[in-house]
């Protein structure tokens, strides 16, 4: 958890994954598992991450742990020496729930 916001019930994850393991759902699968913890056991009502756009592989984990895809914030994070958009994807309880 990199942030939380106890106002609204909300927080935010963060997670980097060595090159050598790229590619093997494990990012995924650790994603998913975060997130029904924060989210049933833990007692947060919504979940959000972000992440450089130059970077989809990591859109792509967020999706398939369930996550949805909520807006791109454009010209705001300085990465690897150039001004770039990152995105955010959230869940929700009721996300949950939904199946």
């Amino acid at each position: 958890m990199v942030d939380r916001d106890d106002t609204v019930n909300a927080c935010e994850v963060g997670y980097i994954l060595s090159k050598d393991y790229w590619g093997q759902g494990l990012m995924t699968e650790a994603l998913k598992a975060v997130l029904n913890y924060l989210l049933q056991d833990a007692g947060f009502n919504r979940v959000t991450a972000r992440f450089v756009t130059a970077n989809p592989a990591s859109g792509r984990v967020m999706s398939k742990a369930g996550m949805s895809y909520e807006g791109t914030f454009r010209q705001v994070v300085f990465h690897k020496g150039q001004v770039k958009d990152f995105s955010v994807y959230g869940i929700l309880t009721s996300d949950l729930e939904k199946g």
